[in-house]
């Protein structure tokens, strides 16, 4: 997730955008979710956002709504950090 980030781009910075959006309420279409796609379903989505928020209403990340975004990350997630993808697993046994 970064500025500049518009309808069209894919991949992790878009799933990312996705978790934010999901975090602050938003409903993602499942299919732009799985393609990590900027579809027309996200820019919607991220125009009610901006809205919600008073922000100018762009459908693209520009830096106010960056900054909010990176609210409800901080807020939901902890602080703001590079988030790869791929974190690892973790396999472990319980004992009583």
């Amino acid at each position: 997730m970064n500025v500049g980030l518009s309808s069209g781009s894919t991949g992790p910075e878009v799933a990312r955008l996705h978790r934010v959006l999901e975090a602050a309420g938003m409903v993602i279409d499942e299919g732009e979710r799985e393609r990590q796609g900027f579809g027309p379903a996200t820019v919607e989505v991220l125009l009610a956002f901006q809205r919600e928020r008073a922000l100018r209403p762009v459908g693209q990340i520009d830096v106010p709504t960056y900054a909010a975004l990176l609210v409800v990350e901080e807020t939901f997630t902890g602080p703001s950090q590079d988030r790869p993808e791929d974190r690892g697993t973790v396999q472990l046994t319980l004992l009583d």
